[in-house]
This record gives C-alpha cells, structure tokens and sequence, in this order.
C-alpha cells in the first residue's frame, strides 16, 4: 500500500509533492503527489520539512486517487450557491412597509443563509430599534431556536412596551423548560457577563433573571417592567 501526505485546512485536503532542491508543492491531485510506504513516514515528512505540521494527514493513495477522480467526474464543483431568495431579498420601501413588515422581515431573514440576500436590499431595511421603542434585535442560535433582544429607557412606558410584546410573543421559541426568554439590553452592555434576561414562565408568570439567579421572580409583566426601567435600563 501507498500512502500520499496531505494537508487538512478547514476539511479540504491539499496533497504534497517532493520537489528536487527539497521544497514542496501543495497540490490538488494525489496523484502527482509524492507516496510514502507507511502512513506515519508521510506525517514525518511534512512535520520534519515544514511548518505545517500541525495541518498533515496521512491518506491512503488509493482513497486519495478515487475521491480525487469523483471530484472531477463531478465538475471539480468549488462550492454552491442556494438561489436568491426574493421573497426576502428586495429592498424596503417606506411608502409600503409598516414597522410590523420590518419586524417580519428581519425575522424571516434569519431563516435565509447570506448568500440568498443581495447586500444592497439588505441594507436598506430599518434596524428594529430605529422604529421601535421597546426591540433590539432578533436572536437566533445555534440550535434553531429564535428569540428577540429587548429594551427600556427609565422613561418607557408600559403600555408601549406590551403593545410591542404582544407583536413577538408568538414567534418567541420556548426553551426545553417551555420558558419564553428575552434578552435585555441594558446599560451594563453585557460587560463582565453581566446579562439580563426577560423570562415568562409555563405558567404566564414573569421574572428578570441574570446568568446565575432571579433578580426578580414570578411576577406580573408590568412589575418586571418597573424593575427593568430601575435597574436595567438603556439609554
């Protein structure tokens, strides 16, 4: 068996081949590429005459050769590209666009990947704090699940901030506790670790928690509200 040694950045593998004065090529093919009787003597090689080392891998050349071969028989394809998504990419229009349109579409943009939104209609849509009194932004992590960022100043006023909480409620993903959770954006600006969260409860109850306890614990909306305009508040 023959081995070839290749170079792995990010999961793509470049094969090296042994030049005459002792450098190397980083190359494409494995079959131009320089084999190796073991597949500890391939590592050696690129560990012993490089700086990459940290980056090399041993591969069976009869491996390398077949997936190489795929590859070309398939167009030697770089990377795709999904299709313009137009229901999202178009830009904003103010004539026609309410604040409830804006808040739906930076939702729905977060369920698109970049490449399916043409920067220059992306661009032009409003940030929801630019239009809202009360939402930030929209969160999404790495599970899929989605939420909003939120935030009062000491002069907010409760039933702005219910209008506009009752327009996200629904699209709010509940934890594995089937908590509703919204970050708060407040002064502190997360320095430290210091994050504020707006939690209703299964039950309907509300709390404003930080990362290690309850500041304040299954109340009412509007006490949680009071609470965040004292002490996490932005302005």
């Amino acid at each position: 068996m023959k081995y070839v040694a290749a170079l792995n950045f990010l999961d793509k593998l470049y094969y090296i081949r042994i030049n005459d004065d002792g450098s190397c090529d980083e190359c494409y093919s494995p079959i131009v590429a320089t084999k190796f009787k073991t597949a500890e003597e391939a590592v050696d090689w690129v560990k012993e005459n490089t700086t990459f080392g940290d980056y090399a891998k041993s591969v069976l050349f009869s491996t390398a050769e077949k997936n190489f071969n795929d590859w070309v028989n398939n167009g030697m394809i770089r990377r795709s590209f999904p299709a313009l998504n137009k229901n999202v990419s178009r830009k904003y229009d103010k004539d026609k666009d309410t604040n409830l349109d804006v808040l739906n579409w930076w939702f729905d943009n977060e369920e698109v990947r970049n490449e399916e939104v043409r920067y220059e209609d992306y661009e032009t849509w409003p940030k929801l704090y630019s239009i809202f009194d009360h939402l930030m932004d929209v969160k999404k992590f790495t599970d899929g699940s989605k939420s909003f960022s939120i935030y009062t100043n000491r002069n907010g006023k409760f039933t702005n901030f219910k209008k506009e909480l009752d327009l996200i409620l629904d699209k709010v993903t509940p934890n594995e506790k089937e908590e509703k959770v919204l970050s708060i954006f407040d002064y502190h600006c997360g320095e430290g670790g210091n994050f504020a969260y707006l939690v209703q409860s299964k039950d309907g109850k509300w709390s404003v928690r930080t990362r290690y306890y309850d500041e304040i614990k299954n109340e009412t909306l509007k006490e949680c509200f009071e609470f965040m305009k004292k002490n996490r508040y932005y302005e």
